[in-house]
């Protein structure tokens, strides 16, 4: 029977993926066991920039990918493979600490293959060891045994290391005491169009050992797979599963915006006849204003406006990992979008604008 692998889901819920701790492992849900030897090849994590939109429109990924892995490059990780049941959970931890508050994309790249054989060593006398190496795109159609024997012991030298051997396929033998530098480049030994045997370098060969390869047939994944990954800000967040509801939500954010930036942000009970206002938060740094009357000949200053600006939630963290100074100055701008609307926008003051003691100016524009 061909085998077939398929990404089923991603283990970590969308709430995790959205503000995922930077210590946290990512879990990916497949139908068949992966070749162990291809996840590196056909699994990325990358970091994007974060005004990036993923993937592009008319765009493979190829363009994007290369573009992100040359300007922040891959993310190393280790991973572990174990049963579920009927499926595979594909564990990647990454080695590093990934960036607080910033976008990763999780890529699995179609041509991943099941793990469609399996190495045995019948006869050993060493630690010597083989591994498959797989390349190519196209169906894996061959089942076949086939059986590698060692007829001389490796034969060690400046930069070589001669391996001398017989290969049987289905008990016929096909190579008599061939030898191959399995330090030169490339030393593979080709069984078909998409496999070949490679070995470990590191130990030698001993006369008589014998290996044993079983191949089958199977298809690869057909498209790929691709998981936008957002960083949570607080580096020590720790994630569990009992106590989802701990995690700050996009909304407590603007919610903590409107109660603490914007002071004149409730709608206050006044008199009928009287201009009120109510805020609305379009991301952290842009609100709107909407008046209940026509404010179209009504003169809005600095003084009309009072701010106020602290570090969010009173977490301390955001002065510590250089999200948040007291001592930053803010320039907010606004423009009339219509005759009940006003929007804002604030940034901090990076070229030193206001020179006076004042911690922020208000500018029309």
């Amino acid at each position: 029977m061909t085998l077939s692998i398929d990404v089923v889901d991603i283990k970590n819920n969308m709430h995790q993926l959205n503000a995922l701790p930077i210590e946290e492992s990512v879990f990916i849900i497949l139908t068949a066991k992966p070749d162990p030897e291809q996840i590196k090849k056909r699994v990325s994590l990358f970091r994007i920039d974060s005004e990036s939109t993923w993937p592009s429109v008319g765009d493979p990924n190829s363009t994007q990918i290369l573009y992100s892995k040359e300007k922040f490059g891959n993310v190393d990780y280790d991973f572990k493979i174990v049963q579920d049941g009927a499926l595979f959970s594909l564990q990647i931890d990454p080695i590093e600490k990934l960036y607080t508050n910033s976008r990763y994309v999780l890529f699995v790249e179609k041509g991943l293959a099941p793990q469609y054989y399996t190495i045995s060593k019948t006869l050993s006398r060493g630690n010597s060891s083989i591994r498959i190496d797989t390349k190519g795109e196209s169906t894996l159609v061959e089942e076949a045994i086939y059986e590698l024997v060692i007829t001389s012991t490796s034969i060690l030298g400046q930069g070589t290391h001669v391996v001398t051997y017989n290969l049987f396929k289905n008990l016929v033998q096909i190579a008599t005491n061939a030898t191959i530098d399995i330090l030169s480049d490339n030393a593979e030994i080709i069984l078909n169009t998409n496999t070949s045997i490679a070995f470990n370098s590191k130990y030698p060969f001993i006369a008589t050992e014998r290996f044993s390869i079983v191949l089958n047939s199977a298809s690869r994944l057909l498209s790929n797979k691709n998981q936008d990954i957002q960083t949570y800000i607080d580096s020590d967040v720790i994630k569990t599963e009992d106590n989802p509801s701990g995690r700050i939500e996009y909304s407590d954010i603007l919610e903590f915006y409107k109660d603490n930036v914007f002071i004149q942000n409730q709608e206050p009970s006044q008199p009928t006849g009287e201009i009120s206002a109510k805020v609305a938060y379009k991301s952290l740094d842009t609100f709107i204003v909407t008046f209940n009357k026509d404010i179209s000949l009504h003169t809005f200053n600095a003084s009309s406006f009072d701010f106020s600006f602290s570090e969010a939630f009173d977490n301390y963290l955001l002065s510590n990992i250089a999200k948040y100074s007291e001592l930053n100055k803010y320039i907010i701008t606004f423009h009339r979008k219509d005759a009940y609307t006003l929007v804002f926008k604030i940034a901090p003051d990076t070229n030193n604008t206001i020179t006076t003691i004042d911690k922020y100016v208000v500018v029309e524009v």
